[in-house]
């Protein structure tokens, strides 16, 4: 019987386990070997997960994640995988050790549970028979083995010049966000211990891929670019190899540090879109609109549903990474008393009303919560639950837009993806105007599909597009020219109709700067900062987020 450190890989285990029913002997002597004759379907897919999902040496193994994992990769009915954990327990098949921990499925928040840990009882060495027979009944139903430590097996075998270049490798079952990726690679020891010496996050690599059709992140650090480079490199070249019939795939990569994204700018679109003024809480932090629709908590989820579909067409390809568009993402809604609760869900479109029986699992977490959310939503195998996104008190009717509270999140991630990356500088110089340019065809190309697909605070239809006037004091010491005033118009127009001008002789007021450079704006909105904080704004970014400076 050959095997090569990931389970036994020889075509006898087939009809070996074929033949077990009739191995009395070896019934007598290991009783198991009986009962595995007997398992069902979604027991078999139960015992499959748990033996793929094994942690190397002394890792933990929750029992949860392998039940979703259960259902997501061998297409286990839901409704029976506690059950089917539990037989198999019984059987003495696997062992269920209770543990109190911090329960931590990828991409969802953590509670304090008593949660068992599951672990395959089949015999410690590959070739043993209980082993060998559970792998030829799981091939037999599924059409593939059960590959023990699978998360391992990928970087060993198909990013092993990953895993060399890199000097941490995280790998898992399932599909993280990319933010999530990056907290855990920063969470390893050496990561904590390279940022502190150097004073910034090292280079990171993540790798969402498959394996037939398994998926799997991967997450890697480095101690330079060059490393990552050729750790990037050796991760493409795994594309396409075929191991044992299945088929690897490299789906996307994603590289940090790379460069901050305008963390500000969909509120900008907002402001095209409705003519309505978006506010920041001085004490929380939170961007926030006034709205009085009284909108139903069904509505206020679909309308992040139809926000999240729009800006997946709207944005970069590192924006899409850093907010988490290139999942379909739905939520799960319900109310119960005064309580009101809003679950994210991932690989599909829809808003799903929560029943009162399902609004109580979430309410009041236990042992193997989201395994009894996720059965009792009946969710395919190509959907999951991700995160309670709201749980509040209130009353049925939502004060605030949901355009505005869906923003605000994506606005709280791009300040922590911001705060990893590199600062980027702007010159103060005639090239300003292509990238200011760029940037307003940009907002006002998205304020016109928000304001034609989507309603914000009772808004909604067409709004005239706005050309833009910037005009910049160009005065004294060029290292101080960035601190100098400037001031910007919108009139009625084309928006790639985007002029700047540098004023050179001294002004007292913006209306004088404004007047000096493009005429009279009496019958305009003109609004003034500094150069540095007039760019950012226009550029979308935060306060801070970018350097500008004269040539």
């Amino acid at each position: 019987m050959r095997s090569e450190g990931y389970g036994v890989t020889s075509g006898l285990v087939v009809p070996i386990s074929q033949l077990a029913e009739y191995a009395h002997a070896s019934q007598a002597s290991d009783p198991r070997i009986k009962v595995l004759t007997t398992l069902t379907r979604d027991e078999l897919a139960v015992l499959a997960s748990v033996i793929e999902m094994e942690p190397a040496g002394a890792g933990n193994s929750p029992a949860e994640p392998a039940l979703i994992y259960a259902a997501t990769a061998f297409g286990a009915d839901r409704s029976r995988t506690l059950d089917a954990l539990s037989r198999l327990g019984t059987l003495n098949l696997i062992t269920l050790r209770d543990r109190t921990s911090q329960v931590d499925i990828v991409g969802q928040e953590g509670h304090e549970l008593t949660d068992p840990e599951a672990l395959p009882d089949l015999g410690d060495a590959d070739d043993a028979e209980c082993r060998v027979i559970a792998q030829g009944l799981i091939q037999i139903t599924f059409g593939r083995s059960a590959v023990p430590r699978i998360a391992d097996l990928v970087v060993n075998e198909f990013l092993e010049g990953t895993r060399l270049e890199s000097y941490v490798v995280h790998s898992h079952t399932g599909v993280s966000d990319p933010l999530d990726l990056l907290a855990m690679a920063d969470a390893y020891p050496a990561s904590k211990i390279a940022r502190r010496l150097r004073g910034r996050p090292d280079p990171l690599l993540a790798i969402w891929m498959t394996l037939g059709d398994q998926k799997f992140s991967v997450v890697a650090a480095f101690n330079n670019a060059a490393d990552r480079d050729k750790g990037k490199k050796a991760a493409d070249a795994a594309h396409g190899v075929n191991w044992y019939g299945r088929r690897v795939s490299i789906q996307r990569t994603f590289v940090d540090p790379s460069r901050k994204v305008p963390s500000n700018r969909f509120f900008s679109a907002v402001y095209y879109a409705t003519g309505l003024p978006t506010f920041r809480d001085r004490d929380t932090g939170k961007w926030w609109m006034e709205s009085d629709e009284n909108l139903s908590i069904e509505e206020y989820a679909q309308r992040q549903v139809d926000l999240i579909n729009i800006l997946r067409e709207s944005t970069s390809e590192l924006e899409r990474n850093v907010y988490a568009l290139n999942e379909d993402r739905g939520f799960a809604v319900g109310k119960q008393d005064r309580e009101l609760q809003i679950i994210e869900l991932r690989g599909t479109r829809r808003v799903t009303q929560l029943e009162p029986e399902q609004v109580e699992i979430v309410s009041n977490p236990a042992p193997f919560q989201w395994v009894r959310l996720e059965q009792s939503l009946k969710l395919p195998p190509d959907q999951r639950t991700r995160s309670v996104l709201q749980q509040r008190r209130m009353s049925e009717q939502l004060g605030d837009d949901p355009v505005i509270a869906a923003l605000n999140h994506m606005w709280e991630s791009s300040r922590e993806f911001n705060s990893r990356q590199p600062q980027t500088r702007i010159k103060l110089s005639p090239s300003v105007v292509r990238v200011i340019r760029d940037a307003h065809v940009r907002d006002m190309k998205l304020a016109r599909t928000l304001s034609e697909s989507l309603t914000i605070a009772g808004q909604r239809g067409h709004r005239d597009q706005v050309s833009l006037r910037v005009a910049f004091l160009s005065l004294g010491p060029k290292e101080r020219r960035h601190l100098l005033p400037a001031v910007y118009a919108t009139p009625v127009g084309d928006p790639s109709d985007v002029q700047i001008r540098f004023v050179t002789k001294p002004v007292q007021t913006p209306e004088a700067l404004y007047a000096s450079a493009f005429g009279d704006g009496s019958n305009l909105k003109l609004s003034d900062d500094t150069a540095q904080g007039m760019i950012e704004h226009l550029l979308g970014y935060e306060r801070g987020e970018i350097e500008v400076r004269a040539v």
